[in-house]
């Protein structure tokens, strides 16, 4: 794509000009914009495309964000968006936040962010005239604005879809663990051809992948220009891609479910070739619809860790159910009365003598009665001085890991290394990272 730039200009441009905030963006208190520096990089001030053609932001500008210090006042969780207007007119917004972006405004060694691989799909219908600018808002505050880029559009030449098709080289079954689903390479890949340099094909025209459940529509999961894989439509020598490796990333977030799935590839929004079915077994922790293997869950427990396999493991081991039809509930705080029968599903010997129980809101034949009976009568928790339990009220980060400590003294096992030392109820996904952490370490 760049190289169809008319010029080949690179602009390092740093504003500190005053933009009125969209109307959903809060600046956020005590941010000290001044410690935070945001460059621009662009690689062409005019760029000529065709209809078909959509430009990736990465063929356009490069962006640094970099944070002076830590004493910013910037949170994890503060948004960062990024906006494009059109001859000076709001045309679409890239949404995220600092974290997911890869920046740590308390850690000195995550206060950069240059994200000069990462297509955005803000991009996506970039084929118009006009003049193009990004701006930055960090934390609801305008941080800087682009040099213009000029779009010029031609009209889509005739493409000859006839001389172009797809192989695919797909098993009729496929089987993987869902906590896999990161990194699993499923030894599937395709090849795209060109039979000739007269297709009318341009490099920068987009490859869609598309995977498709029992013949339904397509969901588009990943998506790059012809160069990216490789092709120059107009060099005979560059007609063929390599073998084009069909990983995870390249299926859609909800094929996480078993099915019959065909893969399809669209070149230019023009279907080329659709694969044979593929029968997907997913191995899955459990009946939740509300967690998935590539979510990321912003705790306590880190920033960015992932919970599937957590969740999985307490799941299939009996410790921790959902908390209704197909729902964990990762983000509900965790109540006193869960505590206690998390902790009576951990200890493979637990029994309780009576089922009575002295605690005067603790009535017999609850779900979690012979949890709070067995938990009170081994020590490992009490009530208050008024005869309560009160099994609904939220538990403590930190008196968790003091219960967990307790119960590991019980149990004759090493302590959980995981501690939650921060202040604030606990939540379940918490609860299910820590309960993981501990028992792979009594184990050893």
């Amino acid at each position: 794509m760049k190289a169809m730039c008319m010029a080949l200009v690179v602009c390092c441009v740093v504003f500190v000009m005053a933009v009125a905030v969209p109307d959903n963006v809060q600046a956020a208190e005590g941010f000290n914009a001044d410690l935070v520096r945001v460059t621009f990089d662009v690689f062409g001030e005019e760029i000529t495309i065709t209809e078909l053609e959509s430009l990736l932001w990465t063929d356009m500008l490069g962006l640094k964000i970099e944070l002076l210090s830590i004493e910013t006042g910037l949170h994890p969780t503060d948004d960062l968006n990024m906006t494009w207007t059109r001859n000076h007119e709001y045309v679409m917004t890239w949404k995220s936040t600092l974290s997911y972006s890869g920046i740590n405004p308390t850690n000195p060694d995550m206060l950069v962010f240059r994200p000069n691989n990462s297509p955005s799909p803000a991009f996506e219908g970039m084929a118009y005239d006009g003049e193009w600018r990004m701006r930055v808002y960090i934390a609801g505050q305008f941080m800087g604005e682009s040099a213009p880029i000029m779009v010029s559009v031609l009209p889509a030449p005739f493409i000859n879809f006839d001389e172009i098709t797809v192989d695919f080289y797909i098993p009729s079954t496929l089987v993987y663990l869902a906590q896999e689903a990161s990194s699993f390479d499923t030894g599937m890949y395709c090849t795209i051809r060109l039979s000739s340099a007269n297709t009318g094909l341009t490099s920068g025209m987009l490859v869609h992948f598309g995977w498709a459940q029992d013949g339904g529509e397509s969901f588009f999961s990943t998506r790059a220009p012809l160069s990216g894989f490789d092709i120059d439509p107009t060099n005979v020598n560059m007609l063929t891609s390599f073998d084009v490796r069909i990983n995870m990333t390249h299926f859609a977030v909800n094929m996480y479910t078993a099915g019959d799935w065909t893969l399809r590839i669209y070149i230019a929004g023009q279907l080329i070739g659709e694969s044979d079915p593929l029968t997907l077994r997913v191995i899955t922790p459990g009946p939740f619809d509300d967690i998935w293997p590539a979510q990321r869950f912003r705790s306590a427990t880190g920033t960015n860790r992932r919970i599937f396999s957590d969740i999985a493991y307490v799941y299939q081991r009996g410790i921790m159910s959902g908390t209704g039809y197909r729902r964990f509930a990762p983000d509900t705080t965790v109540t006193r009365a869960m505590v206690a029968q998390m902790l009576f599903n951990m200890h493979e010997n637990a029994y309780i003598t009576t089922p009575n129980t002295s605690f005067t809101d603790v009535a017999t034949g609850r779900w979690y009665t012979n949890a709070v009976v067995w938990a009170y009568q081994n020590g490992l928790v009490s009530g208050f001085g008024d005869g309560t339990f009160r099994p609904n009220d939220y538990i403590s980060r930190r008196h968790l890991t003091l219960l967990l400590n307790n119960y590991a003294s019980f149990a004759g096992v090493n302590p959980p290394t995981l501690q939650l030392d921060v202040p604030g109820y606990a939540l379940r996904g918490e609860l299910a990272a820590l309960l993981n952490n501990f028992l792979v370490d009594a184990r050893n």
